[in-house]
């Protein structure tokens, strides 16, 4: 075992491979001294890192254990969660996919575990995985996930890519994140692989990232921005009701499932819940993951280059750099060189938004604030806080200068007339002493847990009828598909954009005038800017070749809380015929009859008679059950 991959596995942190279970539960940890109660999975905190080689097969377990109500907004659904796994396109899988209201309803406290099965196809490089409700995931459910892949195309630039190679950034709040509300939020500390330091408090350990001199590191930086039921919820009329949620029965209304222990039509099981259906010298490479819920960080390695070559799973042609800026949900990996003189050095990353004074503080000056330590193992090197400075007039990062490898396909060629071109307008609601509303194109999104858009899909709701229809943008099978976001004064950017289902190409970048079209950046998440220069316009185009309703959100968590999101239904007619959640078809059958309060409702039948005994169902009704088949 290395000394590198001994000090992982010492902060009690292993990964798990594609297949594995995640059960999520409340812990108390003090990763900046501050002691609370967060959201964990398989109490570990940070949570295991989950690797996987270039085609394989995901079957991960999600079980909800958890049961502190304070965490989250004590809502009808507050220990509810839902995995989303950023960066991977779900292709025919987008029941798998995890953002409340656009593809499932939440997962259930206390129920049988739900497994999501996915392939990541050709996908490869680094990702993460967090809930996608509310805002439990600034409370610790968030994670790296890795894929490696056996042909990277930079495979001769580092010898070292493994665990030990992953850096995740966190914002960390002593709050629970629902307090927060809808922002601004205000960071305690910066947390760096689960470790870091906040102002007043006391000196705690800080994380390392071991190194042997001469050795080149491919390190990949992550920054971590802030359903089961059994039978918890039922669908009916494709609406996902809670068990002990009151609801009204109208006759000849509702369409759609229910559940209990004792519901079976032999070898066929109605209703499986809702997430039942939907469910020279050597070097190493890094990869660097944020897992923030809102600041964006400035990231360093004191007296070390750093050679991007990768961002957000997409590899890029090697640029060297001092200085990188990573927002909300971004990944880059990049390869590093331990050839400086043995020694500890600081590790930066200096958030845009903090308490107050101290944004600019890290290292030294800051008593270790917004730092981690890079080691290198050598006998003259001592366990101590490194005494090194910030690179001096440091290269920093311009997005527009990443490129594509050169491999990659570059932009189809578009014919004037057949580009369809999505113009967003962000609008933002910051008047002091007001509830902060965000919008797009004037509208608000609002997530309807107990009706998401998918379920409505796969039960043949036509397009123009969807609820939340003001939030969608509907597209067609494989166009080319424009998204024009403008610059937007006084708009609390820059702000994170985040497309599930696809990765995009960035033709014109925030901060410059100049647009590509022959070797742009391909990523899922892209900065706005700030908004108050005309050339902060961001530009990207993408492919419609992945049918299914695709989440397009900011990544600032308190911001897409507050409305800043939208939908796009891609390829409507065929979701159906191509995302096929497991274990159900949709046989259905129509029943009728009354019910009195007191007794039970009546038999029903499909080709003969079976129990469908379902207590406490008020009022007459007429209902057409449509059937998960077990399969």
């Amino acid at each position: 075992m290395t000394a590198a991959l001994a000090s992982w596995l010492a902060t009690g942190v292993s990964a798990i491979g594609p297949v594995g279970t995640l059960t999520v539960t409340n812990m108390n940890v003090s990763p900046d001294g501050f002691n609370r109660s967060i959201i964990a999975v398989n109490r570990q905190h940070p949570s295991p890192l989950i690797t996987a080689r270039k085609g394989d097969n995901f079957q991960l377990t999600v079980v909800n254990q958890l049961t502190d109500v304070t965490i989250l907004r004590q809502t009808s659904v507050h220990t509810d969660i839902k995995k989303h796994w950023h960066g991977i396109f779900q292709q025919t899988t987008a029941w798998a996919d995890g953002p409340d209201g656009v593809s499932q309803c939440p997962v259930a406290q206390f129920d049988k575990p739900f497994t999501y099965k996915f392939n990541a196809g050709r996908e490869a490089g680094s990702f993460w995985y967090h809930s996608h409700f509310h805002t439990q995931y600034c409370d610790g459910l968030r994670g790296p996930l890795v894929i490696y892949d056996d042909k990277d195309p930079h495979k001769d630039r580092y010898d070292i890519d493994d665990e030990t190679t992953v850096i995740t950034l966190a914002d960390w709040y002593h709050l629970p994140a629902s307090t927060i509300g809808k922002g601004p939020a205000v960071t305690n500390a910066t947390l760096i692989n689960g470790k870091g330091r906040n102002p007043g408090g006391p000196q705690t350990e800080l994380a390392i990232v071991n190194v042997r001199p001469n050795k080149r590191y491919r390190f990949r930086l992550i920054i971590k921005h802030s359903g089961l039921a059994y039978p918890m919820y039922y669908t009916i009329n494709a609406t996902c009701i809670r068990k002990h949620q009151p609801f009204v029965w109208k006759p000849n209304k509702h369409v759609g499932r229910w559940r209990s222990s004792s519901t079976s039509f032999g070898k066929t099981k109605l209703v499986q819940t809702m997430l039942g259906y939907l469910m020279g010298q050597h070097g190493t490479a890094n990869r660097l993951i944020s897992l923030s819920c809102d600041p964006n960080y400035v990231f360093s390695i004191d007296g070390h280059d750093l050679t991007v070559i990768e961002a957000d799973g997409q590899s890029t042609q090697p640029l060297q750099v001092q200085n990188l800026t990573i927002f909300a949900g971004q990944r880059y990996s990049f390869v590093l060189k331990a050839d400086q003189p043995p020694g500890n050095y600081w590790i930066r990353a200096v958030p845009n938004t903090g308490v107050s004074g101290l944004l600019n503080t890290s290292g030294s000056e800051g008593g270790g604030l917004n730092s981690a330590i890079l080691r290198y193992i050598h006998r003259d090197v001592q366990p101590v806080d490194p005494t090194t400075s910030p690179t001096p007039n440091p290269t920093i990062l311009q997005e527009e200068n990443l490129r594509s490898l050169q491999n990659n396909l570059p932009p189809p060629v578009i014919n004037p007339g057949d580009l369809d071109v999505v113009t967003l307008d962000p609008r933002f609601n910051l008047n002091p002493g007001s509830d902060f509303n965000f919008s797009i194109n004037g509208i608000t999104w609002e997530s309807n847990v107990e009706n998401p858009i998918l379920l409505q899909l796969l039960n043949h709701v036509p397009p123009d009828q969807l609820v939340n229809q003001g939030f969608i943008r509907r597209i067609k099978r494989n166009d080319i598909i424009e998204i024009r976001l403008p610059a937007v004064p006084n708009s609390g950017g820059p702000h994170p954009f985040h497309l599930h289902g696809h990765a995009f190409w960035v033709i014109k970048s925030a901060g410059t005038n100049k647009t590509n079209f022959v070797n742009p950046v391909r990523r899922d998440v892209v900065n706005t800017g700030i908004g108050n220069d005309p050339n902060d316009s961001v530009i990207l185009r993408f492919r419609a070749d992945n049918p299914g309703p695709w989440f397009f959100h900011c990544h600032i968590e308190f911001h897409l809380l507050a409305g800043l999101a939208m939908v796009f239904i891609e390829d409507s007619d065929n979701i159906p015929k191509v995302v096929k959640p497991p274990g159900a078809s949709r046989a259905s059958v129509t029943l009728t009859g009354t019910y009195t309060a007191g007794r039970s409702p009546p038999e029903c039948s499909e080709g003969g008679s079976a129990d469908c005994h379902q207590s406490a169902l008020p009022h007459a009704w007429t209902i057409q059950v449509q059937k998960a088949m077990e399969t």
